[in-house]
């Protein structure tokens, strides 16, 4: 069974499990196309009114679906802007009130947006998504499936240790230097806000999504500790429950398919 995946760098998780199977397990092989890569890197450009795909992506990406014929196609989209908003502060300090938050309480010391506002700030935030899962839907009538980004790392100090040594993540470190981390009860209430936005958005282009597995989940719906990464991503032993979950599935197209 071949495995075939394309996405960002949280990707690195599920190939940093990928690479701790057991070497006689021989029978799932995997083939990961990392987007943000200086070959691929954009991805698409714009021409006009048009996006238009970088050839060689395109070329690998399709050659790879043609050797391998997958049962299925897996995406881990998603980073950058989506980081930044469940993390920084930011230059004007908010909060925001969910109908699935039971207490109604909010930081009075912040600035109260309506919950629509802001739900169409993250619809906006993750728009650019839109180009990629529309390519992918047209080069390839498999099942797609988009797996949601890991919940937040609650830890502040933890955080802050992780970036201090950071150089990839400078701009961000320069970012909650200035405006600090933002309370993790707000973070939460940021990240679910921005995974509703993602599934919208997914099932608008028929995009089936992986949920975060219920085992690396705490009591308060944050990352349970021995999964976390590097303050933004999840670490390989994540990438191992997402990983298994991707067999499964992949094993349920292909006996679908015979």
């Amino acid at each position: 069974m071949h495995i075939v995946c394309a996405g960002s760098s949280h990707l690195h998780a599920v190939e940093a499990a990928f690479s701790r199977r057991p070497k006689s397990d021989e029978n799932v092989s995997l083939t990961s196309f990392q987007l943000n890569n200086r070959e691929y890197s954009p991805v698409f450009r714009n021409e006009g009114s048009k996006h238009v795909v970088n050839p060689r992506f395109d070329t690998n990406f399709q050659a790879a679906l043609a050797a391998a014929r997958p049962a299925a196609v897996f995406l881990y989209l998603g980073g950058g802007l989506e980081v930044a908003q469940t993390i920084t502060n930011g230059l004007r300090p908010f909060d925001f009130l969910r109908s699935d938050d039971a207490t109604g309480r909010f930081d009075t010391s912040r600035e109260l947006i309506p919950f629509d506002m802001f739900r169409a700030y993250c619809d906006w935030i993750i728009s650019p998504m839109a180009t990629v899962l529309n390519y992918f839907r047209n080069v390839t009538d498999l099942p797609l499936y988009q797996i949601i980004l890991p919940p937040i790392t609650p830890s502040e100090t933890y955080i802050v240790s992780k970036f201090m040594v950071s150089q990839a993540k400078a701009d961000l470190r320069t970012e909650f230097e200035k405006t600090g981390i933002a309370p993790v009860t707000l973070r939460s209430k940021i990240w679910r806000t921005m995974v509703e936005s993602t599934r919208q958005l997914c099932d608008r282009h028929h995009v089936l999504v992986i949920e975060p597995p219920d085992a690396a989940i705490d009591d308060h719906g944050y990352l349970r500790s021995e999964y976390w990464g590097d303050g933004i991503h999840a670490n390989a032993g994540y990438g191992m429950l997402l990983l298994e979950r991707i067999i499964d599935l992949s094993q349920l197209h292909q006996r679908e398919s015979r």
